[in-house]
């Protein structure tokens, strides 16, 4: 194991202190038709930042935390999240990463694959939604999400990897504190 990969698994572990957190303020402070996906944003986020092999294992976590706390059918969430990290790392080959609408729009298309994965999962578990609800509600409230928090979300964490990854690239050990 590498510098790199261990620094992304403790970024990934920090993460996923703050997942539950994230999850359950989005129940108790915004109504259901307003409530954004976070925790989608983030993996696809995470997957600009690297590549797919590194990418899918942290949405696969994101995920299965999410179905953990919400009590929905365990690893459906979590399938559909690592397929949009996973997702987002293959599209920087094809889009400008770089770029803010890039990531926007990539954001936007990958979310709602991944909604649409979850739909076909709950299909196959025996779960019943109409897609008059899921078109009109849960796909056009996950892209307009999608878009929404992929400007603030990417550069927070991009910013976050540069700075933690730069500190273990010049070994420089972490500050003692004396009391």
């Amino acid at each position: 194991m590498n510098k790199r990969f261990g620094a992304f698994l403790v970024a990934a572990l920090i993460l996923g202190l703050f997942v539950p957190v994230l999850k359950l303020s989005e129940f108790v402070l915004l109504s259901p038709a307003l409530r954004p996906d976070v925790l989608m944003a983030i993996s696809v986020s995470v997957g600009w930042m690297g590549e797919p092999w590194a990418t899918a294992p942290l949405g696969f976590g994101i995920g299965l935390v999410e179905d953990v706390l919400v009590g929905r059918a365990l690893g459906t969430r979590a399938a559909s999240l690592a397929v949009c990290a996973c997702l987002a790392s293959l599209s920087r080959k094809v889009v400008n990463p770089d770029l803010a609408v890039s990531r926007c729009l990539a954001a936007m298309i990958v979310s709602v694959c991944g909604d649409l994965l979850s739909y076909g999962l709950y299909s196959m578990l025996g779960f019943s939604i109409k897609s008059s609800f899921l078109f009109n509600r849960i796909l056009t409230a996950t892209a307009v999400w999608s878009l929404v928090l992929a400007l603030p979300i990417y550069p927070l964490l991009a910013k976050a990897w540069d700075v933690f990854h730069r500190r273990l690239e010049l070994g420089q050990e972490p500050r003692k504190v004396s009391l």
